[in-house]
């Protein structure tokens, strides 16, 4: 064997292991690529079901903010509705006819608790149908010469030391309180 055969053979060995040696790091390197390829689907698969959990939440937390704004404006509406409600039943009492009004008159005197030296505070526009209701109850006040704001109806009795609001405004106000539930099963059964 020669020197160049020798040498050709060394060279083809060398040949042949460089070309394993290639072979082996391609081979590992696909497995490598292919490792960082599912690397990289199952971290798009995260990253997307990630942003669909969260467009779920997003979904959510809109539709229970709509539906909470549609709830607060259907309350407030239906507020309005019994507010109405109580100033149509204040406007309806104030404009009792003098007989009605003097009935009810006589009803909140009967009601009212018997103060000395008390008196009765009215407008000027209802005083005689209190004097009325007075000399039907037997009850007397006197009339104070203060007067109720323009537009209330009804009486305040007062004494030194104990005043009763026996005014429309006072009155729906009052029964508002108690009234309140029952006027909501009306208009909203």
């Amino acid at each position: 064997m020669s020197l160049q055969d020798i040498t050709n053979k060394i060279l083809a060995d060398a040949q042949a292991e460089a070309d394993k040696i290639i072979q082996a790091n391609k081979a590992e390197t696909e497995k490598m690529a292919d490792q960082k390829d599912k690397e990289i689907a199952q971290a798009v698969q995260a990253i997307e079901r990630k942003g669909r959990e969260k467009e779920a939440r997003l979904i959510e937390q809109s539709e229970f903010k709509i539906r909470t704004i549609k709830k607060n404006a259907l309350l407030q509406v239906k507020q309005e509705l019994i507010d109405q409600a109580f100033a149509v039943a204040k406007k309806n009492l104030t404009g009792l006819d003098d007989i009605a009004f003097i009935t009810l008159m006589v009803n909140l005197l009967k009601d009212a608790p018997r103060l000395d030296k008390a008196k009765i505070i009215a407008s000027t526009k209802r005083k005689n149908q209190i004097s009325k209701a007075m000399k039907r109850t037997r009850i007397s006040y006197k009339f104070s010469a203060e007067k109720l704001p323009p537009g209330q109806e009804g009486f305040i009795l007062s004494s030194k030391t104990i005043e009763v609001n026996n005014t429309i405004d006072s009155l729906v106000k009052h029964k508002r309180e108690g009234l309140e539930a029952d006027v909501v099963k009306v208009l909203f059964g």
